[in-house]
């Protein structure tokens, strides 16, 4: 939820909602922020929890040969934050429909207006 809060979450909402086009998004390691940015997305548009977190987990796969560098470079450090699992999605996605229930009050709680989630919606399910 810190990720969903996050400072920066605003303009990054405002941005999509706002492109004239289509918006590439995505962090270093394509989990978190990228994560949470495409789970509302795709609750916005409707999306079950089993796909959303299948989605999510994917990005494993897609990254490996960086995740597996990184993880080889920093032995330390515990795969289960590094690499994305769906006991992290699944607990999001609580968190956010406990806390916000919606995308419009999502919208709001961080000062944007509700109308952007229609917005997103309709850019990506024409």
């Amino acid at each position: 939820m810190e990720i969903a809060l996050a400072e920066n979450m605003p303009k990054i909402w405002r941005t999509i909602a706002e492109a004239e086009s289509g918006v590439l998004f995505h962090c270093s390691a394509g989990k978190d922020r990228t994560g949470v940015v495409a789970a509302v997305i795709l609750l916005i548009c409707g999306a079950e929890r089993e796909a959303i977190v299948e989605n999510y987990v994917i990005s494993r796969e897609y990254n490996r040969p960086n995740l597996e560098a990184f993880l080889s470079a920093h032995p330390e450090v515990d795969r289960d934050i590094v690499l994305a699992n769906p006991k992290s999605m699944n607990r999001f996605i609580e968190l956010f429909t406990e806390r916000f229930g919606t995308a419009e009050r999502y919208f709001e709680a961080l000062g944007l207006p509700a109308e952007y989630a229609g917005l997103i919606r309709k850019k990506l399910m024409r």
